[in-house]
This record gives structure tokens, C-alpha cells and sequence, in this order.
């Protein structure tokens, strides 16, 4: 008997995989190629806590993830383009030492990258400071933009295309997201203001670096992974084409 596409999403108690769920749980595996189990993991306690403690936890759930896995799983990994901006967090250093546990397990897997992660149902960020930021009328004077965005619904199509089509992405590292935007694009992306005032520049980010390790990690630090092997415009770069 032909096998159907079994979708797993694990540790969906966190807000991405909460989302990803509601929406996933309307795709229909009755007209997928994909025959097996596609294992979403989206575990990232780094990302509610930057230490150490958080960093090894990290790393031990997905060495006994990957223990687990037989054959017929395909494990879809999202990891963040900020293992290409710097290396100065724990939860940049996780995400690249998670994907080269994946890349090293000789398991079937696709690693995604998204840049800045967008509910789109609440218009807001799945990360709760920049939401803050967004709603300031401050804003960080950017000569360069670093990161993209991207919403749930684009990675819950990346996870709808490879059930129908997985050899494309079997074993690949896909951006999601490719237009970098500045600090003050990506506040107005979910929330509007006619004026905000640039008066943080990369400078005092070094100041406030030394008490603040997210401040340090925006104005400082280096790629720790090599780039993607595939970029995916997202929803929100369409709005910027």
C-alpha cells in the first residue's frame, strides 16, 4: 500500500509551531509525491533565552531528534539568517551548530533560513522586542540593512512544496527571504508611524553592546555559515520589487 505524507511538527507549543499547525492542518497529503515523515522542528529555547544553559539544551534535543529519526523521515530545520550576520549570540551559534548536526547525521533533511518572522493573521513579529521597537517612535540610523523578513504562511508553503516535490530541496539550506531591509523598514512593516527619529547609530549600539548582548550582536560580529544553497523571495520582499 502506498504511504501518505505524515506531517510532524515538533515541540508545538512555541509561537512559530503553534502557527505553522493551524495552517498545516489544512494541507491535504492525499496528492503528495512525498512518501514518509517530514518532521518540522522549531525548537529554539535561545531564542526566549540567550545562555549557555539554553545553548546546550538546544543542542542535546537535537542529537536525540536525530537518534530517533529512521528512514523515512525528512527533518525540516528552521535555523535564521543570523548565522550569516554574526557570530556573538548563543542563539546564533545554536542554529549553526543545530544545522551541522543536521548536515552531519546523514539524514534527509531541508534547512530553512528565514530572516525576521511575521504572523501574518496579527500583523505582528514573533519576536516580542522588535515588536516593542516596532511601536517606537525611535529608530537606528542603518547605513547597511542586515536582515530580511518573512512571514508564517511563507514557510508554511516551503514546508507545502516539498511534500509535493522534496528531491528539489532534499538536503539543501534555503533562504527565505533575500531583500535586506533597514531597522527602520522592518518597523514599519508592522506598524506604521508618519515620523520616527534615527537617533540610535551603530556607535552607541557598541555602547549599549557592552550591557546588552542583542545590542552587540546588530552592530558587530561575522558570518559563522556559509550562505544558502537556494533564496526564496518571501512575501514581504514582493512588497519592495
Amino acid at each position: 500500500m502506498k504511504r501518505i505524507l505524515r506531517i510532524a511538527i515538533k515541540g508545538s507549543k512555541g509561537k512559530l509551531s503553534s502557527r505553522l499547525l493551524s495552517i498545516i492542518r489544512s494541507y491535504s497529503s492525499k496528492n503528495s509525491n512525498y512518501k514518509g515523515n517530514l518532521l518540522i522542528t522549531t525548537f529554539s529555547p535561545t531564542l526566549i533565552k540567550d545562555n549557555k544553559i539554553n545553548y546546550l539544551k538546544e543542542l542535546n534535543y537535537y542529537k536525540n531528534l536525530i537518534i530517533k529519526m529512521n528512514q523515512e523521515d525528512h527533518i525540516f530545520y528552521v535555523s535564521s539568517q543570523t548565522v550569516e550576520l554574526t557570530n556573538i549570540t548563543y542563539y546564533s551559534k545554536s542554529k549553526k551548530d543545530v544545522e551541522k548536526l543536521i548536515m552531519e547525521s546523514g539524514k534527509s533533511y531541508t534547512i530553512v533560513r528565514p530572516g525576521m518572522i511575521i504572523d501574518e493573521k496579527e500583523n505582528k513579529y514573533l519576536l516580542d522586542t522588535m515588536n516593542r521597537a516596532s511601536k517606537s517612535c525611535i529608530s537606528i540610523n542603518e547605513k547597511v540593512p542586515k536582515t530580511s523578513a518573512c512571514t508564517v504562511g511563507d514557510i508554511a508553503n516551503l514546508i507545502d512544496q516539498i511534500s509535493k516535490d522534496s528531491k528539489i530541496y532534499n538536503n539543501k539550506i534555503i533562504n527565505l527571504g533575500l531583500i535586506k531591509l533597514k531597522f527602520y523598514l522592518l518597523q514599519e512593516i508592522v506598524h506604521r508611524k508618519k515620523f520616527r527619529f534615527g537617533i540610535i547609530t551603530n556607535f552607541a549600539l557598541r555602547i549599549l553592546g557592552k550591557i546588552n548582548l542583542r545590542s552587540k550582536a546588530l552592530s558587530s560580529g561575522s558570518a559563522i555559515a556559509d550562505t544558502a544553497n537556494y533564496g526564496i523571495l518571501s512575501s514581504i520582499d514582493k512588497r519592495f520589487i
